[in-house]
């Protein structure tokens, strides 16, 4: 099924939060915006609808095809998510997966290089 990317907080300053859902089993990614929406008296909605605006645009203007992921932690940690692949001279939309970490780190690796 469908997982979360990650953690997240919604405050009145910030009422919308942009962040990645994945299926891995189809290989399918969407991002989604995810607003508070506040209603009469003390009820709160959460509405979560595919994002028409991603934050960020990946373009691969090589001849290599390109990993990419956000890394959790630090660059080169065990916990680097480079679980998406960029096709020669192709583009993606891209969301944090942990959009509150402080520091957040974009991970790109090519494919083609010895290991």
């Amino acid at each position: 099924g469908w997982t979360w990317s990650g953690k997240f907080n919604i405050r009145r300053s910030r009422p919308e939060v942009i962040m990645r859902l994945r299926h891995k089993m189809k290989g399918q990614t969407v991002i989604v915006t995810v607003e508070l929406v506040e209603k009469k008296g003390s009820t709160n909605m959460l509405v979560f609808r595919q994002s028409s605006h991603p934050p960020f645009r990946l373009e691969n203007h090589t001849m290599f095809p390109l990993n990419y992921g956000q890394s959790s932690t630090r660059l080169g940690s065990e916990d680097t998510e480079v679980d998406a692949m960029l096709l020669p001279y192709q583009s993606a939309d891209f969301a944090w997966d942990e959009p509150e970490l402080r520091r957040r780190v974009l991970v790109v690796k090519t494919t083609d290089t010895p290991t």
